[in-house]
């Protein structure tokens, strides 16, 4: 791991926003053992459950810097309050509800969403269906 973000390990590692924000990096870098690795010390720490929840890195559209990025999947497995969705080329993000708006999560749906990351791993944020091109 040689980010300039990593140099701050001694005292970052004590702060959730930073393991957030360098997971996440290591994550979308394809670096997954290093990503899940930095996840892990938000378990040594005393973090509150808001703070391991709240997201602190959401990664931009490289095509359009003002958007964030938004990744194809498909719904794993539902469970009451949270569903896994798989994106081929990642590990599975986990989504904190089973229902968005008028979206009902189900096995098998494909979804598009938003990838962001928490203290406590890869979320898949604001899911929504795929939009239909013309």
């Amino acid at each position: 791991m040689n980010t300039e973000l990593s140099w701050s390990n001694l005292y970052g590692l004590a702060d959730p926003r930073y393991i957030s924000t360098l997971a996440g990096m290591l994550f979308m870098d394809g670096k997954f053992s290093q990503a899940q690795e930095m996840f892990g010390h938000s378990a040594r720490h005393d973090f509150t459950a808001p703070e391991l929840r709240a997201i602190h890195f959401r990664p931009r559209n490289p095509e359009n810097p003002d958007e964030p990025l938004r990744i194809d999947g498909v719904v794993k497995v539902v469970k009451a309050g949270y569903a896994i969705i798989e994106s081929p080329g990642y590990p599975a993000f986990f989504c904190p509800g089973s229902k968005f708006g008028g979206l009902l999560m189900e096995p098998g749906l494909g979804v598009t969403f938003e990838p962001a990351f928490s203290a406590k791993g890869a979320v898949a944020d604001r899911p929504q269906l795929p939009q239909k091109s013309s």
